[in-house]
């Protein structure tokens, strides 16, 4: 008997090992100014095969900032408005299907929503739902908190089934 169990677990662990799910890997990065950067992060992210760029504090303006890394869509930002320094980023392989959801943008928040399909990931998982969040030091907690819950909810309810991930740089949340 005891040879029949060790043959089901190794039966069991060589069909785990033989399933190939389609995982995309990410890199999250605080630029503090991407500017004079993007040569470095894009030879970084072409030798690490990197498929999903997150940056916080992309400190890029919409007036005079371009940003393209070939092999990736171009990027999805949500620029600080009103005053320097801030923003988020995201660039994602060309070869993933990508919804960005701008109707989650709101107004003194630097975050990006976006639902990221992959033709191979596990049966219960349709999705990747990603957020990257930018929280600056004396941001409003409540207020962050309660745009990613709202965020989540919002897209949940369209792909109940999706994985999530959020990254970026929260800093420290003041105690409420």
């Amino acid at each position: 008997m005891v040879n029949n169990h060790r043959h089901r677990e190794s039966s069991n662990l060589s069909i785990v090992q033989d399933m190939k799910w389609d995982f995309p890997s990410f890199l999250n990065v605080n630029a503090r100014s991407l500017s004079n950067k993007t040569n470095e992060l894009e030879v970084i992210c072409r030798d690490l095969n990197i498929d999903i760029i997150c940056v916080t504090e992309s400190w890029l303006t919409e007036d005079n900032d371009t940003i393209h890394f070939a092999g990736y869509h171009p990027p999805f930002r949500n620029d600080r408005q009103g005053r320097q320094g801030g923003g988020v980023l995201c660039l994602v392989n060309e070869n993933i299907r990508v919804k960005h959801w701008e109707n989650l943008t709101e107004d003194n928040l630097e975050t990006l929503w976006m639902t990221l399909h992959l033709p191979r990931l596990p049966r219960s998982v349709s999705n990747i739902i990603l957020g990257i969040v930018y929280h600056p030091p004396n941001a409003d907690n409540f207020k962050t908190y309660s745009h990613i819950s709202y965020s989540l909810d919002h897209i949940l309810q369209k792909h109940p089934d999706a994985g999530v991930i959020i990254t970026g740089d929260f800093n420290r949340f003041k105690d409420t």
